[in-house]
């Protein structure tokens, strides 16, 4: 059982997720913890983001983007860090923050969006996943309206 117990075992949890309209992409922003259930110390090495997608012809495919820690500032989120790998993980311990993905729009072209996959791939090389088919968009309150 011991053995068992230092396995890498790390656990994602979302607690909001958002995105943002921008000229020929779309911003997307995850606020996750994560969680090293194991009695051994771990570490984030990647964090990607997974589009499932149906082609026009009904063809199910992946598409997968890495994180970009710097897009933290198109969602003016001055307060909340963005997690950059490679994160140390301690025993029994959680992590939180923010993560974020440019999807340009060409790669999707006319494409129909399944799922959003948000992946964690420690330093043994397991991968934490967790799905999310929602994402609530965002809003500027601040631009002018033309009416």
């Amino acid at each position: 059982m011991q053995e068992h117990r230092r396995r890498p075992n790390l656990t994602v949890y979302l607690a909001k997720s958002f995105y943002k309209a921008k000229q020929q992409s779309r911003l997307l922003a995850f606020s996750v913890s994560v969680s090293n259930l194991s009695d051994a110390d771990d570490s984030i090495a990647k964090i990607e983001l997974q589009i499932n997608y149906t082609t026009s012809d009904g063809m199910c495919m992946a598409l997968r983007i890495p994180g970009d820690a710097k897009l933290v500032h198109e969602f003016g989120f001055k307060e909340s860090p963005a997690l950059i790998p490679p994160i140390r993980i301690d025993s029994h311990q959680t992590v939180a923050g923010w993560v974020f993905f440019e999807l340009k729009e060409a790669l999707l072209d006319d494409r129909r969006l399944e799922s959003y996959v948000l992946l964690f791939q420690d330093t043994h090389g397991a991968v934490s996943k967790l799905e999310q088919a929602i994402i609530q968009g965002l809003v500027d309150e601040t631009a002018k309206s033309n009416n």
